[in-house]
Parts: C-alpha cells; structure tokens; sequence
C-alpha cells in the first residue's frame, strides 16, 4: 500500500467516525501526516530512493516482533546488563537472528586455527576469565582446599582425588 493509499483509506475511516471526540482526533492525526507524508512511507522505500540495498529487510511489522525477542533475550528473571555487556548481547542476538551467527563462528574457528589456538583452551582461558572477574568483582577472597596441598602421604591419598575433582578430570 503506498502512503497516497494509506492517508485516503484513513481519511476515509475518520469521515466514518460517529463519536465527535474521536473524530477530533482522527482529524489531527490526518492533519499530522499531511504535514510529514514520509512518516507513512515505507522505510525500504526511502532507503532505496537513497540508493541503498534493501534486500532481506523486513517490513515494520515483522521489525517489532524482533524486538520483542530482543526484549525477551535481555530482560527479566534479574538480569542486570553494563551496556558494554548489553551491546555485546544485543550483537549476538543480530547475529542469532539474521542467521550470521554460523558465518561469525566459523571465522572464530580459521582464526584460532591460524594463531595455533584450540578451542577448548580458547573456553578454558574464557571460564578462567570470567572466574576472575566475578571473583574481583564481588571481592572474593582467594580461597583453596588445603588438603590439596598436603601431598598423597599426608591425606591419605585424598589430595590426588581433590585436586582431580577440582580440575574436573574424574574420570
């Protein structure tokens, strides 16, 4: 539907309204437009009358329902963002939506395999990271098992077993 379209179907329900109140309104509304024809234009249209590529945006419509998932992934159930943390989620979940998150990761992974990085020690320092900062951020004190520093004789064996719990190798 073009803006010309738009504004004469709306003029036309306005002209329909019986209630005086809302007729006013409606009024203003069309007087409003009138005064702004491209606030009821399509922004594709605008945007390729600027000389840009629209291909794969969407309509409004479906532009608001992405921001309610984008709603939905960064509020409640108590999260609390930075906004340097919020941009960082709000690029992840563009990535997410527009399906270019599997190009991202596969460019993570040629540039690990070029810096000789594997994966799992890119997770290892990332968790050794976050641990380190959520330690520093709520004043952590550094604490440890001493039992893992006491040697296989002492414990009775028990600091090879603790230290294996700990590092997660207990298999």
């Amino acid at each position: 539907m073009t803006g010309a379209t738009f504004l004469a179907r709306l003029t036309e329900a306005v002209a329909q309204l019986k209630d005086p109140k809302k007729r006013r309104e409606g009024e203003a509304l069309l007087k409003n437009l009138a005064d702004m024809p491209e606030a009821v234009v399509d922004y594709r249209v605008r945007l390729r009358a600027m000389g840009l590529d629209t291909e794969g945006l969407r309509g409004m419509g479906a532009a608001e329902s992405q921001v309610d998932t984008f709603a939905d992934g960064v509020k409640g159930r108590g999260r609390s963002w930075s906004p340097r943390g919020l941009a960082a989620m709000m690029e992840l979940l563009c990535w997410w939506n527009t399906d270019a998150l599997p190009q991202m990761l596969s460019q993570v992974e040629e540039l690990l395999a070029r810096t000789g990085v594997s994966l799992q020690q890119m997770k290892e320092q990332a968790v050794h990271r976050v641990c380190d900062m959520i330690r520093e951020g709520l004043n952590v004190p550094g604490a440890g098992v001493p039992a893992t520093r006491r040697g296989r004789t002492a414990t009775g064996g028990m600091s090879w077993w603790l230290n294996r719990l700990i590092s997660g190798t207990t298999g």
